[in-house]
């Protein structure tokens, strides 16, 4: 390719370096220190798409589809809007709270008048992280524990990153990349990032992220813990909440009523 000449020659130099340039695009962000690759360049996109999920969540509020219906339509939603841009560039304070909003709006057919988004949502799917911050840190945390089930040697790839973030961390909610997200998201839940395959939970634990399962048994009781710790946090009304709650006998249990159309009982 470097040898060709003329119009024929920078044809084929295009058409070998597309394939050629995305790939290396898609593993030098993987790197997540190369801000060009990272959080800047996805802002734009993520923005369009929030906006998307706003206007979703106002036409699944006015579907006749009861609290069933829209919590199906609020997780595919949620699908929809976290595994893209947020997982690299992460979820900005303005974000979260209009997204948290609308969510809210949706699930309750418009009827925003609650103070505790966290156990509304919780109460419209308990089976899933409908939460904006929960679901960005689920979807990040274990499709990282996902990816190395599947790539062996992916933790050699991103350990030069890994070590770069530690020494130079990035400004607060201003990941530089993928990477970077990922240590924040391990601190955010009280754990030390002690590696791409290991880290520590405040009890001292030590979990191998390469065993998919146990880290994502971890990862649910973690953000259980830090959902009510929020709002306990939060509302005096809402105290002792640090401790946990039973959330089968207070959410799953009604559901299940209601599926079975037992509607006094739920």
């Amino acid at each position: 390719v470097l040898l060709a000449s003329g119009t024929a020659g920078r044809a084929a130099l295009r058409a070998a370096a597309g394939p050629l340039a995305n790939m290396v695009g898609l593993r030098v962000k993987d790197l997540g220190v190369d801000q060009s690759l990272g959080a800047n360049w996805v802002r734009p996109g993520q923005a369009d798409r929030i906006l998307n999920a706003v206007a979703a969540a106002k036409r699944i509020a006015r579907l006749p589809l009861g609290w069933g219906g829209r919590a199906h339509m609020l997780v595919a939603l949620a699908k929809a809007q976290y595994n893209w841009g947020l997982d690299v560039a992460g979820l900005a304070p303005t974000a979260l709270r209009t997204l948290q909003h609308w969510m809210v709006f949706a699930a309750t057919a418009g009827n925003t008048a609650r103070r505790s988004p966290e156990a509304t949502l919780a109460l419209a799917a308990p089976s899933a992280w409908l939460q904006p911050d929960l679901c960005l840190a689920y979807c990040v945390l274990r499709g990282w524990a996902k990816r190395l089930a599947e790539d062996p040697g992916l933790p050699d790839l991103v350990l030069p990153a890994w070590r770069y973030e530690l020494q130079h961390p990035s400004p607060r909610g201003r990941p530089r990349g993928p990477v970077a997200l990922l240590i924040a998201q391990v601190r955010w839940l009280g754990w030390q990032a002690l590696g791409p395959t290991e880290w520590r939970t405040p009890q001292g634990v030590d979990l191998c992220v390469t065993n998919l399962e146990y880290v994502t048994s971890h990862i649910d009781s973690a953000l259980r813990v830090r959902r009510w710790r929020d709002v306990s946090a939060r509302r005096a009304d809402f105290g002792g909440l640090d401790r946990g709650a039973d959330e089968g006998a207070t959410f799953r249990w009604p559901r299940a009523q209601l599926g079975a159309a037992n509607k006094a009982t739920f």
